[in-house]
């Protein structure tokens, strides 16, 4: 099945300045485990033909030390205005059974908990906010420098940006690094 995706993804965890992860993913989380979630609000696209504009989809995960070690627990919350056909495509696709980035998770993850509708509400702007029914609030907001401007990581180890889902090389590098480790996929 084919499937193609445009959008924002907004990624944020517990550590306390930068997810060490986007610069090694060999790194120690600061508390030594990590509890992230990647939001993907995505603004046109279809899996399979079917049309998914519009959803939202928030990845959340527990990390019990580097990711490159894998043994993750993770759970997916897709937004309440999905159709039972959408939810399934949705889920299909971020679980990985139909390849891409997120079937090079596959071998980092251990413990796949089952999908939860959630609402999903968004508000852009300087500081992005998404609400994620009772399971929580996320918030992203720039880190200025001291002449005012947004800072930025540029050319880091794990290579993607929170504009677009450019996180191929993010899987790539997640796929190196943990093939082999852990037990066969659960998600592929």
């Amino acid at each position: 099945m084919t499937w193609e995706l445009a959008g924002q993804m907004l990624e944020v965890c517990n550590c306390g300045l930068l997810c060490p992860c986007w610069m090694d993913l060999t790194a120690q989380p600061d508390r030594g485990w990590c509890g992230t979630a990647i939001l993907f609000d995505i603004k046109r696209g279809n899996v399979g033909g079917l049309d998914v504009a519009g959803r939202k989809v928030v990845m959340a995960a527990e990390i019990p030390g580097a990711f490159a070690n894998g043994n993750f627990t993770v759970r997916l919350y897709v937004d309440e205005g999905a159709s039972a056909e959408q939810l399934r495509a949705l889920e299909q696709l971020f679980t990985g059974q139909l390849g891409g980035p997120m079937a090079a998770l596959g071998p980092a993850v251990t413990t796949l908990l089952p999908t939860r509708v959630a609402r999903i509400m968004v508000q852009h702007g300087e500081i992005v906010t998404a609400m994620v029914s009772e399971a929580g609030r996320l918030q992203w907001a720039p880190r200025y420098d001291p002449g005012g401007r947004a800072t930025k990581v540029e050319a880091a180890e794990a290579e993607g940006t929170s504009s677009d889902y450019g996180v191929e090389r993010l899987m790539r590098q997640a796929r190196r690094l943990v093939s082999g480790v852990l037990a066969p996929p659960v998600l592929s």
